[in-house]
């Protein structure tokens, strides 16, 4: 099921809006507008829950994140 979230910068400022077509307790798969500008940490933000995301790989307009807390 696909799902509408937004994403934001480690300190919280917004980068814009998401779309999270694959999700785990692990990590997820999100497609993006501007993949290529992402971070390579960032929140997800999921209704009042927020995700630190690690990026692990990028094509095309799709982006697989790690859940996970940011690196030290």
């Amino acid at each position: 099921m696909c799902r509408y979230r937004k994403i934001a910068q480690d300190f919280g400022t917004p980068l814009g809006k998401c779309i999270v077509k694959d999700i785990s307790e692990h990590g997820a798969k999100i497609t993006y507008s501007a993949v290529e500008e992402l971070p390579n940490e960032f929140l997800l933000t999921m209704g009042m829950n927020r995700q630190h995301c690690r990026v692990m790989w990028r094509h095309q307009n799709e982006v697989g994140v790690r859940f996970g807390a940011p690196k030290a």
